[in-house]
């Protein structure tokens, strides 16, 4: 299955239409979107909008005294690299991945210490 095709849709183009077999789909109860493979049935959460708004920190936002995060910063823009990352966890009794704009400390579902670096 290959997800280089959604993330470029989501990262260069969100408001067209979902390639195919990828569905878009609106959880009103969960206030969340997610993205269903149409043949396999993988679901990949979109955790953007939850993360820093009481569920998740990125590492940008903790304390940095070595300049860590500035340095991660720049390297990905001088390498052109998007700013997309796939996260995964086994917190919620099940895999679930998810999308993420940045490199986290902490689980947007559980709210556990974690460090995720790309």
């Amino acid at each position: 299955m290959d997800t280089s095709e959604l993330f470029n849709f989501i990262m260069n183009d969100p408001n067209a239409p979902v390639p195919s077999p990828w569905e878009r789909v609106v959880d009103l109860q969960g206030r969340i979107i997610y993205y269903r493979h149409g043949v396999t049935g993988f679901m990949i959460y979109d955790f953007r909008p939850l993360v820093n708004f009481g569920g998740g920190v990125y590492l940008e936002m903790v304390e940095d005294p070595l300049g860590f995060n500035e340095i991660m910063r720049e390297v990905r823009h001088l390498m052109g690299l998007p700013t997309l990352y796939l996260f995964c966890t086994d917190c919620a009794g099940r895999t679930v991945y998810g999308l993420v704009d940045n490199p986290l400390v902490s689980c947007p579902l559980c709210h556990t210490l974690i460090m995720f670096y790309p």
